[in-house]
């Protein structure tokens, strides 16, 4: 800010000169001394000396006091410092406004706060996520602090208290501290699964202290619930015993997510030391082999026929597989983790056996030929 010497109304000529001498004091900024620049200083001083003389030659009526000022890279909030006339030669007067404030806007230097992106998409099933909320500037020797909340987004997408719980809450950095984080907490329904597709609200940052917001401010949050919810179908365990005599070997598939759709999904068989036919009836990779799951149902069952033979064997095996999911709405359907089954096939029962015929004997006297007896009897006549 600069003053004029007001000249007096009474001149001896073109030719003379006014002067006056500009000097500043220092108030909540501070000066400088006259000769060198001291850190911390923001500006430089000016002091009641010829050094600091304004001289309006003939005809001039303005002139400039100019103040310099330092760039301390350092956070402040607003300042000031006076500007005073004094001195003026005798040809002039000082007029009414003598002095003035001089005002350094603020803050000066100050961090910036803002969102580590624009977007996050989570999963449905994150339960409780982090925001990242950055903070950069040549100064970071202060504490700062910013509030983190939420709102619907625009038009109205994810719904406060059933798809995320509202938040508004302060972040605080402390002096050096480049990273906080701005936790929030999504809701899922997995007591009740409903596919509802990707889901948005808002996150932003607002009034800021010691600092200022830069871009991005405010993010979108997608939720993306489709493979949670999304019909899948598996097994429960990955091996299955059978023996021959029980004929069916009945393999429980179960279905979670959002069951109010129709699912199906195949479920075939492949050789292994089992043969196909001896043991047991193929399922082939086929629409014959799909099984459907309706309206509701949780569980449905593959059903493979053993083959019983009659002939002892050791211990074969077969796998069960699930594959092409299908499903009635838009998301589809999918196979779990657990898609292999392996299945043992047993036959005990036609192990031959070896035994007395009798489970008691009445011995008169001393044993002698034909005393007691064991008999072999028919199992697999081949062993």
């Amino acid at each position: 800010m600069w003053h004029d010497c007001e000249t007096s109304s009474y001149t001896q000529g073109c030719q003379q000169h006014r002067v006056c001498i500009c000097y500043t004091v220092p108030q909540s900024a501070k000066g400088s001394s006259l000769h060198v620049l001291e850190s911390g200083s923001d500006f430089k001083s000016r002091g009641l000396s010829d050094e600091s003389r304004l001289i309006l030659g003939p005809g001039v009526t303005l002139v400039t006091c100019d103040v310099t000022l330092i760039d301390d890279s350092e956070y402040e909030e607003e300042e000031e410092f006076e500007v005073v006339l004094a001195d003026t030669s005798n040809s002039a007067r000082i007029g009414s406004r003598a002095s003035a404030n001089a005002v350094i806007a603020g803050p000066n230097d100050a961090s910036t706060l803002f969102l580590g992106n624009a977007t996050f998409t989570v999963s449905e099933a994150a339960g409780h996520i982090e925001i990242p909320v950055l903070r950069q500037g040549p100064d970071l020797s202060t504490p700062t602090s910013v509030w983190c909340a939420t709102r619907t987004s625009d038009p109205p997408s994810a719904s406060p208290g059933v798809d995320y719980v509202p938040s508004s809450r302060k972040i605080e950095f402390r002096p050096g501290k480049t990273e906080e984080f701005c936790p929030l907490t999504i809701l899922d329904d997995a007591q009740y699964p409903v596919i509802e597709g990707l889901e948005t609200f808002v996150v932003y940052l607002s009034s800021p202290y010691g600092a200022e917001l830069a871009k991005p401010f405010q993010a979108v949050v997608a939720i993306n619930d489709i493979f949670q919810d999304v019909p899948s179908m598996q097994f429960t365990k990955d091996t299955y015993t059978a023996k021959e005599k029980e004929g069916t070997l009945h393999i429980p598939i179960f279905r979670t997510g959002d069951l109010s759709y129709e699912s199906s999904v195949r479920c075939y068989t492949r050789s292994q030391t089992a043969q196909v036919t001896e043991d047991f009836a193929e399922r082939r990779d086929a629409e014959e082999s799909r099984v459907t799951f309706f309206k509701g149902e949780k569980v449905k069952n593959c059903s493979v026929h053993i083959s019983d033979d009659s002939a002892f064997e050791p211990e074969e095996q077969f796998q069960v597989y699930l594959s092409s999911p299908l499903g009635n709405h838009w998301s589809g359907a999918r196979v779990g983790k657990m898609d292999v089954a392996t299945v043992t096939v047993t036959n005990e029962e036609d192990a031959p056996s070896i035994e007395f015929e009798e489970a008691a004997y009445q011995v008169p006297g001393a044993a002698g030929p034909g005393g007691s007896g064991c008999a072999e009897h028919p199992g697999d006549p081949q062993r």
